[in-house]
């Protein structure tokens, strides 16, 4: 059996779609991770945050302006 001009193209572009689509998991896989690492980063400045007024000093701008970005 032989395939025609038009079914070999059809197949290119499923490949495509499908190499397309994997490489956009990837992607967003990276991108979930990303965002579990800043929700643990989030949560540790929150802590030295908090640990900083407890003891009476005054947390840096930076730390203060990500908290308030991130809507903490």
């Amino acid at each position: 059996m032989t395939l025609s001009t038009n079914s070999n193209r059809e197949i290119n572009l499923i490949i495509q779609l499908a190499n397309g689509l994997a490489t956009a998991l990837e992607i967003n896989g990276s991108r979930v991770e990303l965002l579990e690492l800043w929700a643990e980063e989030l949560v540790a400045l929150r802590e030295a945050h908090d640990l900083l007024l407890s003891a009476g000093l005054q947390p840096p701008a930076a730390v203060v302006n990500v908290l308030r970005m991130a809507g903490e």
